[in-house]
């Protein structure tokens, strides 16, 4: 509900009786607001230059469907259209110290020009990470928006590395305040995340508190504010739009007609009744859904990744201390309450929310044809192909237009090629072919458990075990095909869409909560600042000329945490090995 155009007149009241749907639109049209100024240079940068380009800083789902969704439209014609309005008068700006805006010139800074506006993503708090994305921008026509619906400390702690690289390219030009309310924003559910000067107040986007699932942000400002600086309100509008016409076809269609109602039950299939517990191979087939799997797998692991909720309140209740039928055991604390559930793995006792990025090119068609342990295939493609766009027809003439759809035509045969010896395999017995020409599946391997048998398939088809037939595709491998017509903005909101309501269709099948506001990243975080505090008293001890003293490794933590062995030496030798890289800072006693 909370992706229903405004002009619909729907209403999604929460328990104090207010329409949330009022606050949503209204950030809506903060959104349309900021990003018509900034596009059309009314709101510039510090040094009089266009904005141009944007870096989202963050992880997760919200941050996989933004760039799913730039990659997937970058190309196509009417985005990228719009990606490059108002470009024509780029400013004023300034050369940075030791830069200049061009490649002339020895010792000079290159900063890279594009026509249309481009966004980069660093979602790791590895300094490469942070310098990869921003090597070729100039920071007089770059905002940062960082997006952090927790306000993870390291989301923050890149936010602040890229908040010093603009202030070391722009500061001594301007005050450093006015820096930060000009090129930083932040998408945030967390009211503390914006203090200690990271944005200014009026810089910050807060997350309702109903719609603070990671899984199913993308639709909030985290997704549609950097969406809408690169590609303008109007193509976000597309993009609202097909999701919302997902959203109504899941509402109001029969379940057998139901698309990610069909697809959770394919998916259900594999995993329980054919056990393929490895998850599922997802192959785009155009580069424009390029990094559509790897949304995919970060939006099923928060939704599905989850532990199974074990069924009703009595099985829970019975089930603890002893083993079940289903082979599920309960360990207890002393005061009763669950501290581990053992899971029938052979069994597939919960969904499985592992997606492997098949790639572009085939890379692991061996496995997928003839491999030991059967992998789900899912296959995507457009129909259309954004090459065939009129600045292409102008620029490549008639005979190469001709080639371009050539290349498609073969490209969309190699897909149903690959679905089809996947499912039958090659070695087709045409004698027992029906009257429609559709052969019998050879069944080569027991599927139910994924082993290889060994002599001769059923199917009249011999097996991997022939030495003869090593380069045969065995079949009888699953795939499933998701299809649209062209992959445009209304296309790729219906994507995203199909994908979440798949994903929490799956969940609730399994009787996982798919809603759930912790991220996987989160649950180390305690850890991880232990090990900071321990790392730290490394540095202060190397820093007056002392040992690490790798002898009680296991009892120097703070507050008697205990580090592990193993860990701690480890540690040591990268404090060791840093020191002279780094300025250390000696507590207090």
């Amino acid at each position: 509900a909370h992706r229903v155009p405004s002009d619909i007149g729907c209403s999604m009241l929460l328990p104090d009786g207010t329409n949330a749907l009022d606050a949503i639109h209204g950030t809506w049209a903060r959104i349309e607001r900021l990003s018509d100024s900034i596009r059309k240079g009314n709101t510039r940068g510090v040094t009089g230059s266009v904005i141009r380009d944007v870096v989202v800083v963050g992880k997760g789902v919200p941050v996989a469907a933004l760039r799913f969704l730039y990659e997937a439209l970058r190309r196509d014609e009417e985005a990228e259209r719009a990606a490059s309005d108002y470009l024509s008068d780029s400013g004023g700006g300034i050369a940075l110290p030791g830069s200049t805006k061009n490649s002339h010139g020895s010792g000079s800074k290159s900063y890279s020009t594009s026509s249309t506006r481009r966004m980069r993503f660093v979602s790791s708090v590895d300094p490469v990470a942070s310098a990869s994305a921003v090597s070729d921008l100039n920071p007089a026509t770059t905002i940062v928006v960082t997006v952090t619906v927790k306000g993870e400390d390291e989301t923050l702690a890149v936010t602040r590395t890229m908040k010093s690289w603009l202030l070391q390219g722009l500061g001594s030009h301007k005050r450093p305040d006015l820096v930060v309310s000009r090129h930083m924003l932040l998408v945030t559910g967390n009211e503390k995340a914006g203090r200690g000067g990271i944005v200014k107040p009026e810089g910050m986007f807060l997350i309702p508190e109903h719609t603070r699932c990671e899984a199913f942000t993308t639709f909030t400002a985290a997704g549609l504010l950097p969406m809408s600086i690169v590609f303008g309100w109007r193509i976000v509008e597309k993009i609202i739009a097909g999701a919302h016409d997902l959203d109504t076809h899941f509402v109001e269609t029969n379940p057998r007609h139901n698309l990610p109602v069909l697809l959770a039950l394919a998916d259900i299939w594999n995993d329980a009744f054919l056990h393929c517990l490895a998850g599922r191979i997802v192959s785009p087939f155009t580069e424009a859904l390029s990094s559509y799997p790897a949304f995919l797998a970060a939006l099923e692991s928060q939704t599905c990744g989850g532990g199974n909720n074990g069924g009703s309140d009595n099985n829970k209740s019975a089930s603890k201390g002893r083993g079940t039928s289903n082979g599920v055991g309960s360990a207890t604390h002393q005061n009763g309450k669950v501290a581990a559930e053992k899971r029938n793995t052979v069994m597939g006792n919960g969904p499985s929310a592992v997606t492997i990025d098949g790639g572009l090119n085939g890379n692991y068609d061996r496995s997928l044809y003839q491999g030991g342990r059967v992998v789900p295939s899912e296959l995507i493609m457009a129909m259309d192909t954004q090459a065939a766009s009129t600045e292409n027809a102008r620029m490549m003439g008639l005979e190469g237009m001709e080639e371009i759809i050539s290349n498609h035509d073969a490209l969309m045969c190699s897909f149903f090629a690959h679905a089809d010896e996947l499912a039958f395999g090659s070695g087709i017995d045409r004698d027992n072919m029906d009257s429609n020409g559709n052969a019998a599946i050879p069944l080569s391997r027991n599927t139910s458990f994924g082993s290889a048998v060994s002599g001769v398939s059923t199917g009249g088809v011999a097996s991997s075990a022939n030495a003869s037939d090593a380069d045969m595709a065995e079949g009888n491998r699953p795939s499933t095909l998701i299809i649209c017509g062209r992959c445009d903005a209304f296309a790729c909101g219906q994507l995203v869409a199909l994908s979440e309501h798949r994903a929490v269709v799956s969940a609730r099948l399994w009787n996982v909560d798919p809603f759930a506001r912790g991220v996987g990243s989160s649950l180390r975080a305690n850890r991880a600042e232990r090990l900071k505090e321990r790392l730290q008293g490394m540095y202060e001890s190397l820093a007056v000329g002392g040992n690490i003293d790798d002898d009680n490794a296991e009892n120097n933590g703070e507050g008697g945490y205990r580090v592990n062995l193993a860990t701690s030496t480890i540690l040591g030798h990268y404090a060791t090995r840093m020191r002279d890289q780094k300025t250390y800072v000696v507590k207090n006693p």
